[in-house]
């Protein structure tokens, strides 16, 4: 993108075992999601605390090390297969300092969900079952509101690639402009985009996505897209339309961390309880000695995990 439109960011959820170091380190934000995407997908209903610290702590200093991503740009999360963890989840975000999670789907209603603290219950039915039972004060819940179309065809679906299009990008587009308008028109809470890579890997989807921002850009002044870190920055401290653009939340910042041109390759082992196999690795920087991994985030020989090397927040 060009220097015009630097402020104009993405947020990404990603694996570190599906991303290299490399991809992760960018201008955009990052969720921390978790190190493995592991089946069945019912474990994670029902993981542990400490599975929760290793795989999502795990991944985010993982990142910060090997990537050369800011922690402070690593701030919120989201369950793998939105199953989320109950209490035991929430506990790791409250006590490792993360900002928020966007793990809970929320049932199509006719007026859409505003992100939430987790002071109180939940405002909404809880679709995917295990949610918080407690309080959690300060960390907030960006829900995934469902997404529908105006006639019904395409079905419902919380992330838009598992709603039903036909190959045309126009339909898409409407897609877009309808589910956008029933946040705009009425309490104007936060319109998420929420899709999986298979949607920029369509052309169709890709054509209308586009055509979708410069409309939006193009006619609506008082519309904004921003990170839900940006997001919660301005729920956090909010001010009128006209005073937005003195919000130091969302100005560009004036210092990058340095990227990395000319990643260096490393042929390091990987260790997964019985399990080894030889794994390349591109960054900048020394290789270590072993695959960053579970129960080993610094890939030294020897194993430590997150609890040993990384203390709660003392927020």
């Amino acid at each position: 993108m060009g220097e015009e439109q630097d402020a104009f960011k993405l947020q990404f959820g990603a694996a570190w075992a599906n991303t290299g170091p490399c991809a992760m380190n960018s201008r955009n934000k990052l969720q921390s999601r978790i190190l493995r995407n592991r089946e069945p997908e019912d474990f994670w209903s029902q993981a542990s605390t400490e599975d929760w610290v290793e795989e999502v702590i795990g991944q985010k200093e993982i990142v910060h090390k090997f990537a050369n991503v800011s922690r402070e740009d690593i701030l919120g999360m989201r369950a793998p297969y939105l199953k989320p963890g109950g209490n035991k989840m929430l506990e790791v975000i409250y006590d490792y300092g993360l900002d928020y999670d966007s793990s809970l789907a929320a049932p199509l209603s006719e007026v859409p969900l505003w992100p939430y603290t987790l002071d109180y219950s939940l405002p909404h039915k809880c679709l995917p079952g295990n949610c918080p039972t407690r309080s959690f004060p300060g960390i907030w819940e960006f829900p995934l509101n469902t997404y529908s179309s105006d006639d019904e065809t395409g079905g419902s679906c919380v992330f838009m690639d598992q709603c039903v299009f036909p190959d045309d990008p126009e339909e898409i587009y409407n897609f877009l402009v309808y589910n956008f308008l029933r946040h705009y028109t009425t309490n104007k809470a936060p319109f998420v985009l929420n899709f999986h890579v298979n949607w920029v890997t369509d052309d169709a989807k890709v054509a209308a996505l586009d055509v979708f921002i410069d409309h939006v850009l193009e006619t609506y002044p008082d519309v904004w897209f921003v990170t839900m870190q940006q997001a919660v920055q301005w729920m956090r401290s909010p001010m009128p339309s006209e005073m937005v653009k003195s919000f130091e939340g969302w100005k560009c910042p004036r210092t990058r961390t340095p990227g990395c041109n000319i990643p260096r390759t490393c042929r390091v082992k990987l260790q997964d309880g019985a399990r080894m196999e030889l794994r390349y690795l591109q960054l900048c920087g020394k290789c270590p000695d072993k695959y960053p991994w579970l129960h080993n985030i610094r890939g030294t020989k020897e194993a430590k995990r997150v609890r040993d090397l990384v203390q709660k927040s003392t927020v």
